[in-house]
């Protein structure tokens, strides 16, 4: 059982491109490999079962987006487009973008020391970032780099602090990532797999193998 459950997925080689290795991992421990032909929702809806009721932690990859559970979004993934409109060539006075910037950080740090304050001052802070998301969604912009990032945020608001809501819902993705790197050292080593019946059969990295520890979907739900 888990209170979220953090999924990412990469490119792989199954005798050819246009295959996926997909990783569902949880805080517990518990880590499941899939080698799919798709990217779509569908393998994220089977991972995970219908039954499923904690929250999906993921970037945003619109693969993640139909799938009908609670979710949080990567915040590294926000600052990240953030930066990148901040370098923008037509970008001469980024305040807006600093604004975001500032606050997802104050997301990341309020999350990290939340053990350091009380129920009450917890739940002040987190209204006070909620009250600012909103000022910052409504705010008139014209400036390209502005307008592209109100507009993702906006498309991703209700994902924005779940993290503060739920202690088990990390505010990034890192998890997932984490869990795919040997995977992706593995990939460059043995240029994934020859054939389908072979996926699943080779150990390619000692923590991992395809299908190797994929755990029952019971274990995701409550």
């Amino acid at each position: 059982m888990s209170h979220a459950v953090f999924v990412d997925e990469t490119s792989w080689w199954v005798g050819g491109s246009g295959w996926w290795l997909w990783v569902f991992a949880t805080r517990e421990g518990l880590v499941d490999y899939r080698v799919e032909s798709s990217r779509g929702s569908q393998v994220v809806q089977e991972g995970l079962g219908e039954g499923y009721r904690g929250v999906l932690v993921s970037d945003c990859l619109s693969s993640y987006a139909p799938p009908d559970y609670r979710k949080h979004e990567c915040i590294a993934h926000h600052l990240q487009a953030i930066v990148r409109a901040w370098e923008r060539e037509d970008t001469e006075a980024p305040w807006y973008l600093d604004q975001w910037r500032g606050l997802l950080e104050e997301v990341l740090e309020l999350y990290h020391r939340s053990g350091e304050y009380s129920g009450e001052g917890f739940a002040a802070c987190r209204e006070d970032l909620r009250r600012r998301v909103e000022e910052l969604l409504a705010h008139s912009c014209s400036r390209p780099g502005d307008v592209a990032v109100q507009n993702r945020l906006k498309k991703h608001r209700e994902h924005l602090l779940v993290c503060l809501d739920d202690p088990w819902v990390e505010p990034t993705n890192n998890r997932a990532e984490r869990a795919l790197r040997p995977a992706v050292i593995a990939r460059k080593l043995s240029c994934g797999n020859k054939t389908e019946a072979g996926v699943g059969r080779g150990r390619f990295w000692p923590a991992w193998r395809p299908h190797a520890m994929v755990w029952p979907r019971t274990l995701w739900s409550f």
